[in-house]
């Protein structure tokens, strides 16, 4: 399913074609370069030599490997850009306070950071531990968790228990709860968690029903979607930096200090 639907899965295709693309205007650039090098051609390259050249570049050691690592880094840098843009024309997105908000950290904490996980996303556990480590020494950073479903159908019932649960005024505390326990994060897992942080499993799933829920779930993909979201955990932080993958609390405080 899409990012849309409340259900999203990552869009492979395109992280596929950007890469390709990638390749392709690789391999352009160094047959240009190779073109200059060899001087002025006195016309047209023929089809057979032009299969050889590219046949040599392709053969260089290390070349799709330096692709695709360059197209890596050109959709990191427009991820980046896009996210500056748009935190710039609106800045709310990074203080969302609404009943069904998950968040840890004082409103208004100059240093923030909105955390796309999945609950089934081993990633995504190690990163809220050090997230947790973090904010235990320094208790003014705010993290936002929006949670999305990736990986298994268990990811969507996962999250929208635990904006049930936001509602219910226990969101943090499940959130935590979910992601330090073992295994797919389905009913039973669910059910366990809900009871140590003191919620009642009955009262949580009428308000996991509800379509206050399930409206936030969407909007919750929807932004995924429009941030291009490609995977978890994904975090976007105040700075404007983007952060993907389980990254260490130094790379946080590094792109907060960023001026």
């Amino acid at each position: 399913m899409s990012l849309a639907t409340g259900s999203p899965r990552p869009r492979r295709w395109s992280v596929a074609l950007g890469t390709t693309l990638a390749i392709l205007a690789g391999l352009l650039v160094a047959l240009a370069e190779q073109q200059r090098l060899a001087g002025p051609a006195p016309g047209p390259i023929a089809g057979a030599e032009f299969e050889q050249r590219v046949f040599t570049i392709l053969s260089q050691p290390g070349f799709l490997e330096r692709a695709m690592q360059a197209a890596k880094l050109g959709r990191e840098r427009e991820t980046q850009r896009s996210w500056r843009a748009l935190l710039a024309s609106e800045p709310a997105l990074i203080e969302p306070r609404g009943p069904l908000t998950i968040a840890v950290g004082p409103a208004g904490a100059r240093r923030s950071a909105l955390v796309f996980l999945d609950y089934n996303c081993p990633h995504c556990r190690h990163l809220e531990h050090e997230l947790a480590t973090l904010r235990a020494a320094q208790p003014d950073i705010r993290i936002v968790a929006l949670p999305v479903a990736m990986l298994r159908p268990s990811s969507g019932t996962a999250a929208l228990t635990v904006l049930a649960a936001a509602r219910l005024g226990h969101g943090a505390a499940l959130h935590q709860a979910v992601l330090t326990q073992d295994g797919e994060a389905n009913d039973a897992v669910l059910r366990d968690a809900a009871q140590r942080v003191g919620l009642d499993w009955d009262e949580l799933l009428k308000a996991r029903d509800g379509d206050e829920v399930k409206g936030e779930m969407a909007r919750i993909a929807a932004l995924a979607q429009r941030l291009g979201v490609q995977g978890t955990p994904a975090s976007y932080l105040s700075s404007g930096e983007v952060i993907g993958g389980a990254a260490g609390s130094a790379r946080f405080l590094a792109a907060w200090a960023q001026p």
